[in-house]
């Protein structure tokens, strides 16, 4: 009787099954794998470029803060010599930011006045309560000029190249105050977050990343901490879901600040 074993037996039906399970699980496992790496890399490029987009706008904020032409009437200087108890005079450029007094202003509630009582400014050393009355500007000169019209006379002679202020914007009261800060929010309303275009919708964008739609909301508030010249920007990013994936703040001082006396 032959009692050699069959070295050439081959797996059973069991030992294949076992194997293509344990493959099966590992080619599972392995596609897991892959779809959550990419997964993750589309969302880390998702991230980087809605921080790119948060830096783009706030870049446009800064330069905008810098760039004191863009803020209405940062400061000018006399063209002429004004004397005492005089009450006109002639500035340098067309300042089209400033206020003069409302013609109804002595029929206006309190409230009112406050609004309309027209810009103060503080030309050269003279310390009286400068209030413009009426401003005509003459673009056709060299250099352009504007002529202002005062409430009251000049208490001290004024001399040409004297800085001329509006007191409001250089020493403003409180965060809702007129101050540079208050203009370059004013400004920042008409100015659309960077890729966008709706002047309605000033503070908020839209942008398709990788297929998926996301928005860029911005807020501008004014700290409430002397002297009111601080601007506060909070950036945050979301997706359709409402999920935050970018959040960014910050604080901005217009360069004309720097400029009042």
């Amino acid at each position: 009787m032959d009692h050699h074993t069959n070295k050439h037996k081959g797996f059973t039906l069991t030992e294949v099954l076992v194997g293509l399970l344990i493959a099966s699980l590992f080619m599972a496992t392995s596609m897991q794998a892959f779809v959550a790496s990419t997964s993750f890399k589309a969302r880390a490029r998702q991230i980087s470029e809605a921080n790119n987009w948060v830096q783009d706008d706030l870049e446009n904020v800064k330069t905008l803060s810098l760039d004191v032409q863009q803020v209405p009437y940062t400061q000018a200087e006399l063209l002429q010599a004004v004397s005492a108890s005089q009450n006109t005079l002639i500035v340098k450029g067309v300042n089209s930011g400033l206020r003069a007094r409302d013609a109804n202003y002595n029929a206006l509630a309190p409230a009112d006045q406050m609004k309309y009582g027209g810009d103060a400014l503080i030309i050269g050393s003279d310390s009286n309560d400068n209030i413009i009355q009426a401003i005509t500007t003459d673009s056709t000169t060299t250099p352009p000029r504007t002529l202002i019209t005062l409430v009251n006379n000049l208490q001290t002679t004024q001399l040409q190249g004297s800085d001329v202020h509006v007191i409001a914007r250089c020493r403003p009261q409180n965060a809702s105050a007129s101050g540079f800060a208050a203009y370059l929010k004013a400004t920042l309303e008409t100015r659309p977050v960077a890729g966008n275009t709706n002047t309605a919708t000033p503070n908020i964008g839209t942008r398709t990343i990788l297929g998926k739609a996301f928005t860029l909301t911005r807020r501008t508030t004014i700290k409430n901490l002397t002297p009111f010249q601080v601007l506060e920007l909070a950036y945050r990013v979301t997706d359709n879901s409402g999920q935050t994936i970018a959040t960014a703040n910050t604080e901005v001082v217009p360069n004309a600040f720097f400029r009042c006396p």
